[in-house]
């Protein structure tokens, strides 16, 4: 019999909870194999196999001694885990074009002290009863076979699903949900996140194995960073439009309403092509009237908020202002037209904020 695992390591973060221990087939002839140290060897290789012994007394409980077996395996599993994860978790986690890969590996990989639940799948225990040397013998074992099989599916389950949410999020991106679409990219990030724990598993396990998730991985958080990056930019405002009083073009509104925006901390372009969304305004003199002495006149507008990527109209606004007079039909239309700017910018200042943020 083997000397008795004593030597007890911690990983910090690492819990290892079991599936299926007692209802798993053990290897062929499990009751008298284990007990035999070369069949041991050539049933249970340790390049293939964890396992773990314990012994007591003749009456105490077959069961507490299995399960101290299995603790046992699991230390050295941990173990394996602490001396093997600092080496092998430095694997080249840089994708092929080298963009950002430094942070995109910081933020794939992370220490062997990430908290993470590590099913332990396929291990089984056995354990006999010695009479003659009034001795009762246990023993765990699983194979590394099943762990990577297992660590690999979760990993590719994990991936597969942070795929979906990204493709979530980039359909409510096209259909201008943005506060949606951040929301879903952060849950891909989680999704990725969640696959590190076990790609240091399986890296610990089976240091060759070929399935690790990097590149798939590595393409997955640089997506969610450029698609983050652009829905995050701030709005741009394009304004436009026409003024005219008596058939004559004029700027009183435009450049108002472009300084309103500025000072809101809109950004404003004088570009079309660089916004998202225009600001489209139509202004012209209504009601003019004139008698002896004087001009009188009012303004009537018309706003238009589109929203550049969709072409739908998100804000639509009227205002008919206040009579105003003056000397002549310009003087009367220019001070229609200052008068009415207050009551314009109060109808669509807060619902552009709302819209925009």
């Amino acid at each position: 019999m083997r000397n008795e695992f004593s030597k007890t390591v911690f990983v910090a973060g690492i819990s290892l909870a079991f599936i299926g221990c007692a209802s798993t087939p053990p290897p062929p002839e499990p009751a008298v194999c284990w007990q035999k140290e070369s069949c041991l060897t050539m049933t249970y290789p340790e390049s293939q196999w964890y396992f773990a012994f314990a012994e007591g007394t003749l009456g105490v409980s077959r069961e507490a001694l299995e399960r101290q077996a299995l603790g046992r395996m699991i230390e050295r599993i941990r173990i394996d885990i602490s001396s093997r994860s600092s080496t092998e978790t430095r694997s080249n986690y840089r994708s092929k074009d080298g963009s950002s890969s430094e942070d995109i590996s910081r933020d794939f990989m992370s220490a062997t002290q990430i908290s993470a639940d590590a099913e332990l799948v396929n291990s089984f225990t056995d354990s006999y009863s010695d009479a003659k040397a009034k001795r009762v013998y246990a023993f765990a074992a699983v194979r590394k076979a099943d762990l990577v099989s297992y660590y690999a599916q979760k990993i590719e389950s994990a991936l597969g699903e942070a795929q979906r949410t990204l493709e979530l999020a980039e359909q409510m991106a096209k259909a201008d949900r943005k506060k949606d679409a951040l929301e879903k990219l952060a849950d891909s990030k989680k999704h990725i996140e969640s696959v590190v724990p076990y790609r240091n598993l399986l890296l610990a396990v089976d240091a060759k194995s070929g399935f690790g998730g990097t590149e798939q991985a590595n393409k997955l958080l640089k997506d969610i960073a450029a698609l983050q990056i652009e829905l995050e930019k701030g709005t741009t405002v394009f304004v436009t439009g026409t003024e005219s009083i008596q058939e004559q073009a004029t700027n009183i509104i435009i450049p108002r309403l472009q300084t309103m925006l500025s000072e809101s901390n809109v950004t404003v372009t004088e570009k079309q092509e660089e916004a998202s969304h225009i600001l489209s305004i139509e202004s012209r003199v209504c009601n003019a009237k004139s008698d002896e002495h004087f001009h009188y006149a009012s303004a009537c507008i018309k706003a238009v908020f589109t929203n550049v990527k969709t072409g739908k109209n998100e804000l639509t606004i009227t205002v008919n202002g206040r009579k105003e007079g003056g000397l002549n039909e310009y003087d009367a239309g220019e001070r229609a037209f200052k008068s009415a700017f207050p009551e314009l910018w109060s109808k669509i200042k807060d619902k552009i904020m709302e819209i925009i943020l």
